[in-house]
């Protein structure tokens, strides 16, 4: 029997022993887990402010590209309208200063307007001086003569046209024409960086996988819950294990100090039960393990999104500071597009009278 309870010692020592070490890392594990749930509790707030801010940042530079992209269509539609109805307008007065080419000005017209000139200069001499007193000299009797010839020599409309003017008022309209496109591209310019910006934004924004609608007041109680319910069953399964080896340790110093025979059924029986209560010291274990982990988890993943965070808000306020240049370029583009279009028209309207005429 002496023999019998030695083993049966040893093995509830071993057991024991086995059982606070389990115990032990168990503890740790709680502890650690305590630091990544109050983690958790502080940072979720904020994850949550930034990652709505963030939304309400990126919408705005959303808004931003859409009155850009609104600008650059007016654009776009303006020169394309203004482009075609300056060809067309240049085509129709190519075609009729042409035809003023072929239009001969009557005979009796031509020699009014040589009448009419030469009593205009003789009332005006050159230089405003007296029309007495030999003034004219032979350089004037040129100067008219030649003037005159000048007259007789325009025998058709295409002579009474500045030709000269109408070509600077057609490289003119082209001109403003021209400052529209770069406007446009300019526009254009502007929308494709703001497009790149936001395209990094929103998947930056994507990238956050975290949802909110747990409540990880919840989350915490829960898995709180569970590790006190675990640590509880593993402490009292070693406050078992202890008062069993306490049990078999007197029961072998009785048996080596008296000879009478001692009746330890119960206490095989309960040896007989530890292999199962170990195996429940490691299931709880287990548990408290994976619970940990999944609460680490949790923490390392709001820490992520925490810097992922940072790092948009860092992208987006460098963003924000040029923003507001480029809110300031899209007005300057506008106002000058305002401009050129009224100057346009204002040519366009020029061209289509002197084709009329």
């Amino acid at each position: 029997m002496e023999q019998e309870l030695i083993v049966l010692t040893s093995l509830s020592k071993k057991t024991l022993q086995f059982g606070e070490n389990l115990c032990s890392k168990a503890d740790n594990y709680v502890k650690e887990c305590k630091v990544d749930v109050e983690n958790v509790e502080k940072i979720c707030p904020k994850l949550k402010f930034l990652w709505s801010e963030l939304e309400v940042q990126a919408q705005s530079v959303e808004k931003l590209k859409s009155f850009a992209e609104k600008q650059n269509g007016i654009l776009q539609q303006f020169y394309a309208s203004k482009e075609q109805e300056l060809m067309m307008l240049t085509n129709e007065l190519e075609n009729t200063l042409q035809n003023l080419r072929c239009k001969h000005v009557d005979i009796s017209i031509r020699e009014n307007a040589v009448a009419l000139e030469k009593s205009t200069r003789e009332n005006t001499p050159p230089g405003g001086g007296d029309l007495s007193g030999g003034k004219r000299g032979l350089e004037f009797d040129f100067i008219e003569k030649d003037y005159n010839n000048k007259i007789e020599e325009k025998i058709t409309l295409y002579d009474y046209v500045e030709e000269q003017s109408v070509q600077e008022l057609k490289d003119k309209t082209r001109e403003e024409v021209s400052a529209i496109v770069n406007y446009y591209n300019n526009s254009l310019t502007l929308i494709e960086y703001i497009k790149n910006h936001l395209l990094q934004f929103n998947e930056m924004l994507e990238s956050n996988t975290i949802s909110f609608e747990e409540s990880v007041i919840e989350f915490s109680r829960d898995k709180c819950n569970i590790l006190d319910q675990e640590t509880r069953s593993m402490a009292e399964i070693l406050v078992s294990l202890a008062k069993h080896y306490d049990q078999v340790a007197a029961a072998l110093k009785a048996c080596q100090s008296n000879t009478e025979e001692l009746d330890i059924s119960v206490l095989k029986e309960d040896t007989d039960l530890i292999p199962t209560i170990v195996e429940e010291l490691q299931e709880s274990l287990q548990k408290i393990e994976s619970t940990c982990e999944e609460v680490r988890i949790r923490n390392q993943i709001y820490q992520v999104s925490y810097d992922e965070a940072g790092k948009l808000f860092t992208e987006l306020e460098g963003f924000g500071t040029k923003m507001e240049s480029f809110v300031n370029t899209m007005k300057e583009l506008e106002a000058d597009f305002e401009r050129s279009s009224t100057i346009v028209d204002r040519y366009l309207e020029e061209l289509y009278n002197l084709n009329l005429w």
